[in-house]
């Protein structure tokens, strides 16, 4: 089922639609999908989001742990728009389902050196605290949505041992095998 992934990092763009996008992604209820904006995504982001359900929702009964990191939460928008007690529920049991414990300095040092020396071509500093969390946490993998710019340098990042993917590349992997 899991394309030998057994923890998976969560891209905030990937929580936002998770969230944003509840009924459908949990509950398979496809009311949600006449929202504006799935209507009006482009036809890779629909792709994306109609992936995303089947993939969290196998992940969620295989077993596969699911990451979200604070970094991600925290990159969320205001909580009034995007279902902010939601979020934190979730961030809430999946902290608790991991037995979360606040990183060690030595572990925060090595994030840092991360993100300075093995992450600099990513542009952005939030991905780069993001992909050095999910390294961190030892993710097999790193889902996003996010093109323009993670899912643009996979290549690299899979030397450094994490798969980048795309929620329609997840689910094509898993039904090829």
């Amino acid at each position: 089922m899991s394309c030998g992934i057994v923890r998976l990092a969560l891209d905030t763009c990937v929580v936002r639609y998770a969230v944003a996008f509840s009924d459908y992604v949990w509950d398979c209820d496809t009311e949600s999908l006449s929202m504006p904006s799935f209507v009006h995504a482009g036809w890779e982001q629909q792709q994306d989001l109609l992936a995303l359900g089947p993939v969290l929702r196998l992940a969620r009964q295989t077993g596969m742990e699911l990451v979200v990191t604070e970094t991600a939460l925290a990159e969320l928008p205001p909580k009034a728009y995007y279902y902010g007690a939601e979020l934190s529920d979730w961030w809430a049991s999946i902290k608790s389902l991991r037995g979360y414990e606040e990183p060690a300095a030595v572990d925060c040092a090595f994030a840092a050196a991360l993100e300075m020396r093995l992450l600099c071509f990513l542009p952005d500093a939030k991905d780069r605290r993001l992909l050095a969390e999910a390294v961190l946490e030892r993710c097999d993998a790193f889902l996003t949505t996010d093109r323009r710019t993670i899912w643009r340098h996979r290549e690299a990042l899979k030397r450094l041992g994490l798969r980048v993917l795309r929620p329609s590349e997840m689910w094509h992997a898993i039904c090829s095998g």
